[in-house]
């Protein structure tokens, strides 16, 4: 079964102050369902998570959490944040497997970028039909509220923000179903200004298996 992408959201503060994020609708105006699978990214500095999210992975000031509705609730989802600024996003997925939903990661930082790309670095499905989430991030140096993002080839965009000010950042959220079980190869984004430093997460969500159905490997569920 294939895993739907829905909707999104996000956020952006130029000051200091907790990161809330609503939780978004189907992507058609409804509302999320219980087994329906969201996950954040913020660049920031948490202090607290809010019931129910899960750290997928972090590197220095960009940040990557899971939950399922069910777990999370209706929200707003309130993080705790000692940083000065921050932007984050969120995006919404059904048909994720309930038990292992996080089938295979990667990540890429440097403090010292300089430059305008992020390279997320292969990561190796053991299923096929996983959705491929690429999360990017990126602060400081020339970033600005007029930044804009160059989306990975093979993803799609599914949020972006960027803010200027005095601690400028910018991060996108991007998706690519994959068929095959077999490794992506670096997935790069970039931005059209260098930043001082910059992150990128790749992760591949697992289908839910419906009962009968073949697959090279995985947990049973019932539709």
């Amino acid at each position: 079964m294939a895993i739907a992408i829905l909707g999104n959201s996000g956020t952006q503060v130029n000051g200091s102050g907790d990161v809330s994020l609503l939780k978004p609708n189907d992507g058609a105006g409804g509302s999320l369902l219980s087994t329906d699978h969201m996950l954040a990214i913020l660049w920031a500095t948490p202090t607290s998570v809010p019931s129910g999210w899960q750290l997928v992975n972090s590197s220095n000031s960009l940040f990557m959490y899971e939950a399922f509705v069910s777990e999370a609730g209706a929200g707003p989802y309130v993080w705790g944040n000692s940083s000065s600024s921050h932007v984050a996003a969120l995006g919404s997925y059904r048909g994720v497997d309930l038990l292992n939903p996080i089938d295979a990661q990667g990540a890429d930082y440097t403090s010292s970028a300089s430059d305008n790309i992020y390279p997320a670095p292969t990561v190796d499905p053991t299923v096929i039909n996983t959705l491929i989430v690429g999360a990017f991030g990126g602060g400081g140096g020339g970033i600005s509220g007029t930044t804009t993002w160059t989306v990975a080839t093979g993803m799609t965009l599914q949020h972006e923000r960027t803010m200027g000010g005095t601690a400028p950042k910018a991060i996108l959220l991007a998706t690519e179903p994959r068929a095959v079980d077999t490794g992506t190869g670096t997935r790069q984004s970039s931005t059209s200004n260098n930043a001082a430093q910059r992150g990128a997460f790749l992760v591949a969500l697992r289908p839910a298996i419906e009962l009968g159905e073949p697959h090279s490997a995985g947990i049973l569920q019932a539709a």
